[in-house]
Order: C-alpha cells, then sequence, then structure tokens
C-alpha cells in the first residue's frame, strides 16, 4: 500500500525526515514497531486516598491509542498500525517545527521555561525508505489532546477522521510500516561550529533584497482577536539576489517599549531562502490596547539560535525591520 507525498509515493527510496537518538551514523538503519514497547509499559492511572482514580499524565495518551487502534482494526484495517509504525514528515519545516518545540523547548512549568534544551536532545534526521510494508498520512493534531468530558464515542469519531486521512502531505504525519536508513543528520553542525559572516557589504545586501509585504497591501497589519490577543500578519519576500539564505525569529517593536515582543511561545524561526515568499503569521500577547497613536513594525531577530536551527553555514546575524505603522490606519 502506497500514499502520496508532496514528492510522490510513499515506497523504498522515498526521502522522509524523522527523530530518532541523537547522533545516529549516516546509513543506520531503523525499523517500524518500537511505539508498541513504549505504549504498553505506560502507567495508567493512580489511585487517590479518597478512593478516586486519576489518569496519569502517560494515561491519557495510552487510551487514546487504544481507541485509535480499535477503531483501526474495526473500520480501517488496510491502513498501518500506529504501534507496528514508524512516525516521520515528508515536509522538512514541519518536522523542524515539530522537533523545535517537543524537543527544544523546556515544558511549561521548567524551573527555568526560557533555557533550551541543549543535551539528550532527540536527534532529526533524513532517511530513505528501505522496506515498506504499508504507509498512510494522517493528522497528528487529532491524536495530541483529550478534551474535558470525552467520552469514548467522540474519541472514536474523532479516530475515524483521522484514518480517514484527507490531509494534505505537508501538515501531516506519515506512518510506515518498514524500515529506514538515515541519509543526512539535520542537526550535524553544532552551535559553536557556526560561523557568522564577516562582510559589511554581504550585510548590506540582505537587507536590501529582503521586503516586507502584506498579501493585498503594501504593508501589514495588526489586528486584536476577541481573545484579547493581537495577530500579525504578511510576507517576507527575499529577492532572488539574496545570498545567503537567512533565519530568524518574527518579534514586533512597539513604539515606546524598551524590548520587541517576540511571537507566543513555541514559534519556531522562519528561513528564508532567495526567490521564495514566505508567509508569516504571528500572535502576541500583552501588546498594549491598539490606540490612535500606537506604532508597531514587524521585525526579523536573526542570530546563532535560528542558523543552529535551520543548520545555516554560515549565518547571518542582524535584524531586519519592516515600516513603521500606526494601528489606527488597520481594517476593523
Amino acid at each position: 500500500m502506497t500514499e502520496e507525498t508532496a514528492t510522490g509515493t510513499i515506497g523504498v527510496g522515498t526521502r522522509l525526515l524523522l527523530t530518532a537518538a541523537p547522533n545516529l551514523e549516516i546509513g543506520a538503519r531503523l525499523t517500524s514497531g518500537h511505539w508498541r514497547e513504549q505504549v504498553v509499559n505506560w502507567p495508567v492511572a493512580r489511585s487517590e486516598a479518597d478512593g478516586r482514580f486519576v489518569l496519569e499524565r502517560l494515561g491519557h495518551q495510552a487510551l487514546l491509542e487504544v481507541v485509535w487502534e480499535m477503531v483501526r482494526l474495526r473500520e480501517f484495517p488496510d491502513r498501518p498500525s500506529r504501534l507496528d509504525s514508524l512516525f516521520l514528515w515528508s515536509n522538512e519545516e514541519e518536522a523542524r517545527a515539530w522537533h523545535y518545540r517537543q524537543h527544544i523547548l523546556p515544558p511549561p512549568d521548567s524551573p527555568q521555561p526560557g533555557r533550551l534544551k541543549t543535551t539528550g536532545v532527540a536527534g532529526l534526521y533524513e532517511v530513505e525508505v528501505v522496506a515498506c510494508r504499508r504507509s498512510c498520512i494522517a493528522n497528528m493534531n487529532l491524536i495530541s489532546y483529550l478534551n474535558d468530558s470525552e467520552t469514548v464515542d467522540s474519541l472514536m469519531k474523532r479516530a475515524r477522521r483521522y484514518w480517514e486521512g484527507n490531509v494534505a502531505a505537508a501538515q501531516g504525519e506519515v506512518l510506515l510500516e518498514g524500515g529506514v536508513v538515515v541519509r543526512r543528520n539535520l542537526h550535524s553542525i553544532t552551535p559553536h561550529e557556526l560561523q557568522p559572516v564577516d562582510d559589511p557589504q554581504t550585510s548590506e545586501a540582505i537587507r536590501a533584497a529582503v521586503c516586507w509585504r502584506n498579501a493585498a497591501r503594501a504593508t501589514w497589519t495588526l489586528a486584536q482577536s476577541p481573545a484579547g490577543n493581537h495577530r500579525l500578519e504578511g510576507v517576507l519576500i527575499p529577492e532572488p539576489a539574496l545570498s545567503p539564505p537567512v533565519a530568524g525569529w518574527l518579534a514586533i517593536e512597539i513604539e515606546g517599549l524598551d524590548e520587541p515582543l517576540p511571537a507566543r511561545r513555541g514559534t519556531s524561526p522562519v528561513l528564508l531562502r532567495p526567490g521564495e515568499r514566505c508567509l508569516v503569521e504571528a500572535i502576541f500577547v500583552n501588546v498594549p490596547s491598539p490606540a490612535d497613536d500606537l506604532r508597531f513594525r514587524p521585525i526579523l531577530i536573526c542570530d546563532r539560535a535560528a542558523a543552529h536551527y535551520w543548520q545555516l553555514q554560515p549565518f547571518w546575524d542582524g535584524t531586519l525591520h519592516g515600516e513603521w505603522q500606526r494601528a489606527a490606519q488597520i481594517p476593523a
């Protein structure tokens, strides 16, 4: 059984992305089925002093896996089992973003929430499929949460949507029953090995080659959502003359504030490639309510951390500024 990705059909020879143990050697072979070993050993629940049973953190995921497998066996037996699969991506940007959120950012309850993980981080690799019994593409977001008052029926309905597919390959996870071989380490360059661009002319050329636009206007837009957050939308357009590519963190600079406000926690740095439009949408919190005299501008902060995320060698260290705009000019 094969599935279509953005680059063709999944089968022997297909190149995909995978997270695994760090520092795997090129040529290392990985086979599916290890997820089952983890799931069957997860603690499900604990008893409280008042006699109640409370699901453990992993118990939530175990419940989801059991329901998903039950629905697959009953209604989608041709699909690969999650318990017997490798989990991969066909899109490098999606793979890097997931790896960053899951393995680089500390958890929200961390005593040092702003400090990125640097040790014990899982590796990220490009792999080649060498054995493929079954495969499919599914929406990983459907199995990533458990709502209050969830019922088995509601979970089964969501599992059905998962197994039906109907998701763009670039946005879904690839399930593969088979084996892969490591062909490239996407984090082979360590942060201290990265070298900054040391040429004023190159820096000026980079600043001149990147334009800021909105899809419908020449400016970016900042709008307030009903929840009180602010959404910044626009497009970064690197000219074909841009060299080398640049990577950075999107932020917004508010006139009168000492520091720019970064995008919401968990947002990964964007990559600007020559001649490729970069659509950007960022949500910010704790922004002063728009007033007639509020001025802002989008900025892209390029640094070593962003370069390491995208493995840019050499990398450009600097800040790209958009034009100052007034909130009063933004449509409601």
